[in-house]
């Protein structure tokens, strides 16, 4: 076998050794520049591997910062409905208590003019009841004028009365006197006589 070998090297000519030389310097160059490339790609993709887990990982953190920030923004979030809610509730207690105060008010300004109809009712009844007393205290004064005069006229009918018979009685005293000084002058001169007689 070695020898068939040596003879076919033998029987090639310098030059095809030369371009067989050449081939393998080209076969090598080629395979030596298949792995610098290889080892290129193998680097490159390395690299885009670190850069890809590079930028994995900025990419997750990226979503892990967005997801705290959606946390927070939800808090904030149901904080926010949660005040309102309670903003809304106190508003409607503060609208029902403002509904009840008009209420109220409208209630006291319908019971105050009640009140004031009732005033001018009263007040007309007391102008009326006013009238009609001082109606009555007139009457009431011309009654006691009346009387009053009466009073005096009968007073002095009484009076002439009593004077009238004072001076009746006094007439008749008189007339006794009279008539008791005439019988004692009377039985006087009927005495006198007598008494020369005796």
């Amino acid at each position: 076998m070695g020898g068939l070998v040596w003879d076919y090297l033998g029987t090639l000519t310098s030059r095809q050794v030369k371009e067989q030389s050449k081939k393998m310097a080209n076969l090598k160059h080629k395979e030596q520049l298949e792995k610098s490339r290889n080892a290129q790609l193998m680097e490159d993709a390395k690299k885009r591997e670190d850069n890809l887990n590079e930028s994995s990982q900025q990419i997750k953190d990226t979503l892990r910062q967005k997801e705290e920030r959606i946390e927070e923004l939800e808090e904030a979030l149901r904080e926010s409905v949660q005040i309102t809610a309670e903003r809304e509730v106190v508003l409607a207690q503060e609208e029902q208590a403002h509904a009840q105060s008009e209420k109220q008010v409208e209630d006291l300004l319908v019971a105050m003019e009640r009140v004031k109809q009732e005033l001018e009712v009263m007040k007309a009844k007391l102008s009326s009841t006013q009238l009609s007393l001082a109606e009555k205290e007139g009457h009431l004064t011309a009654l006691r004028a009346e009387r009053r005069k009466h009073l005096e006229e009968v007073l002095e009918m009484k009076q002439e009365a009593l004077l009238a018979a004072i001076s009746e009685k006094d007439a008749n005293i008189a007339l006794l006197e009279l008539s008791s000084s005439k019988k004692k002058k009377t039985a006087g001169r009927g005495g006198s006589p007598e008494k020369g007689k005796g």
